[in-house]
């Protein structure tokens, strides 16, 4: 069953690769840079986590607007699998020289195999 699943992701790879463009996720290294007090300087903060992906970005239909949770302006990016790691709210998003924030994030994994992550994006 897990080689469909594969084969499912695979396959998505394969759409968004010819409908789509590359993308990157970046996120804020986890903590924050601290005082060392035997140094008596700061530790600079964690670089940030860059990856690199193939999406395909759309704008909500108009009906789907509903003001509150999905504002106008607000884009649906389809991501293909192959990540090192799952997108999450407040990461950044790049798709076409255009800066988004993630505003939320679906992923699509029967059996426990991620086959697309479906992103909620806010420029």
């Amino acid at each position: 069953m897990a080689k469909d699943y594969d084969k499912t992701a695979a396959a998505a790879l394969r759409m968004l690769t010819n409908a789509g463009a590359a993308c990157t996720i970046a996120r804020q290294g986890e903590g924050s840079g601290s005082y060392n007090p035997d140094t008596g300087t700061f530790d600079p903060a964690p670089a940030p986590l860059v990856q690199t992906g193939t999406a395909a970005v759309f704008p909500y239909p108009e009906k789907l607007i509903d003001g509150t949770t999905i504002l106008r302006g607000d884009h649906k990016a389809y991501v293909a699998p192959q990540l090192d790691w799952a997108p999450r709210a407040t990461d950044a998003f790049t798709w076409q020289c255009k800066n988004y924030t993630v505003i939320s994030v679906d992923t699509l994994a029967p059996a426990g195999r991620v086959v697309l992550y479906t992103l909620q994006v806010r420029a």
